[in-house]
C-alpha cells in the first residue's frame, strides 16, 4: 500500500513540475504588452481656416514638421508596418519608444 502512495505522490510531483516548466516556457516566449501610438494625418493645407472646429483634422506642412521634430526629440522611433510585423514575429526588437505614422484617404496633399 505504501509503495502505491509513493508512486501516486511521485506522479503528482512530476505533473506539477511539468506544468511549471511549460508555464515558464510560455511566459518567456510571451510578447510584451506594449502600446504603440499610431498617428493619423488626414489632409495638409497651406493655411488652416479660421473656423478650426470644422478643420481639426488637417495640418500645415510646418505643423507636421514640428510634430515630427518633437517626437524625435522625445526619443520616438518611427516604424513601418513591416517592421511592426517583424517585431511581432520576433524577427527584430521593438525600439524603446515605437510609433507608427499613417495617412488617411491618400489625398494629393499627403504626397
Amino acid at each position: 500500500m505504501k509503495v502505491r502512495h509513493f508512486f501516486i505522490i511521485l506522479i503528482l510531483v512530476i505533473v506539477l513540475i511539468s506544468i511549471d516548466i511549460i508555464f515558464a516556457y510560455h511566459q518567456k516566449n510571451k510578447r510584451p504588452d506594449i502600446k504603440i501610438p499610431i498617428l493619423l494625418y488626414h489632409d495638409f493645407v497651406k493655411v488652416v481656416p479660421d473656423n478650426l472646429d470644422d478643420y481639426n483634422y488637417i495640418n500645415t506642412k510646418e505643423s507636421f514638421e514640428e510634430n515630427i521634430k518633437v517626437l524625435l526629440e522625445n526619443g520616438y522611433t518611427f516604424m513601418s508596418f513591416k517592421e511592426l510585423n517583424d517585431a511581432y514575429n520576433k524577427k527584430i526588437e521593438l525600439p524603446r519608444k515605437p510609433i507608427l505614422l499613417t495617412f488617411d484617404d491618400g489625398y494629393y496633399s499627403n504626397y
